[in-house]
């Protein structure tokens, strides 16, 4: 038997949430429950979700499966506060995920590459997205030479994969509509920003042009962004030579290539559309910049309202102790 007591304390919040860390953990709970869904484009029932997520657990990072866990856990909350659940079948679930009276959950080491949300190879292989790049050319596809175009310009501009289906070219200014600044989630710097590409010259601004409309009449046909950017996943897992290529690789590579030509944290923030320096920490790894690249200019105006990088927790250790030095001795008195 367990005490409601403790089922209780078990799904009370510690701290107060802000409301858009709310919306997010409700929105990675529902990703899990969609990922763990055998139907696509439908929700697992919550038992499927956490069979899912004890499945997969060991091979992801211990921060990934907080993560997915807490969004499992406000889905849990959100049905329970409904009325759809009943305590005994909350206590079960809390005990799957390692939350009451069980072991906790298993997961890998924390120097896996994976993380949530941020894809499993930082950056591309040169050689790597040639050889595909030439493999997709070689189809008579309309749709691989456009995802082949995609390959050969996404890591000059960086726009997550859900962001080429909103993007216009408007005199020589590539115009995006942010993925992650909708009603629900509230994500990011701008809701839209707009890049100059003259530095491009006019040869990369025709392909961006010309990729931006195939890819704007995909989306009237298919009506969201997540169903045309899947169809051209497919086509990329199908014939990439890197089995851990993805369309998400471009804006991690966008990132090296921006530190090759010495850009701030402050400018790459503005050009990912991050809110705040360390958003972009994530990015890059295991990947190389490519010197001498043609790069868009941002809007500069957006710079000061970018929230500098903290500290790592080693250098805040070092900072605090260095405060604690130059106090000034207790009086003996």
């Amino acid at each position: 038997m367990i005490d409601k007591n403790m089922l209780i304390e078990a799904l009370q919040i510690r701290h107060p949430r802000r409301r858009e860390t709310t919306k997010r953990y409700r929105y990675q709970g529902g990703l899990m429950m969609r990922r763990a869904s055998s139907r696509t484009g439908q929700e697992a029932s919550i038992d499927e979700a956490i069979a899912y997520l004890v499945r997969v657990a060991p091979t992801l990072r211990a921060t990934t499966v907080r993560q997915y866990r807490a969004g499992l856990l406000q889905i849990i909350r959100d049905r329970l506060r409904e009325r759809e659940l009943t305590l005994r079948s909350v206590a079960r679930y809390l005990r799957q995920l390692g939350l009451l009276q069980a072991g906790p959950l298993q997961h890998g080491g924390n120097d896996l590459p994976i993380r949530c949300g941020a894809g499993r190879r930082r950056g591309l292989r040169e050689a790597d997205r040639r050889d595909t790049v030439l493999l997709l050319r070689q189809q008579p596809d309309p749709k691989l030479q456009t995802l082949a175009m995609l390959l050969t310009v996404g890591d000059m501009v960086g726009l997550r994969p859900h962001e080429w289906p909103l993007a216009e070219v408007q005199d020589k200014k590539l115009v995006i509509r942010s993925a992650k600044m909708n009603e629900w989630m509230k994500r990011g710097l701008v809701e839209t920003r707009k890049f100059s590409l003259a530095p491009l010259g006019k040869a990369w601004i025709e392909r961006i042009a010309t990729l931006c409309r195939t890819l704007n009449e995909d989306l009237l046909i298919h009506g969201t962004p997540d169903r045309v950017m899947a169809r051209y996943m497919r086509h990329l897992r199908a014939y990439r030579t890197d089995d851990r290529m993805s369309l998400r690789s471009l804006r991690h590579q966008f990132r090296k290539n921006a530190q090759a030509a010495r850009w701030s944290a402050v400018e790459i923030a503005v050009a990912m559309n991050h809110a705040s320096c360390d958003s972009q920490r994530v990015y890059g790894r295991e990947g190389r910049g490519i010197r001498g690249m043609k790069l868009p200019q941002i809007d500069a105006s957006l710079v000061e309202h970018v929230r500098p990088a903290r500290p790592h927790a080693a250098a805040r250790m070092r900072m605090t102790a260095d405060e604690v030095d130059v106090l000034p001795a207790p009086s003996p008195f």
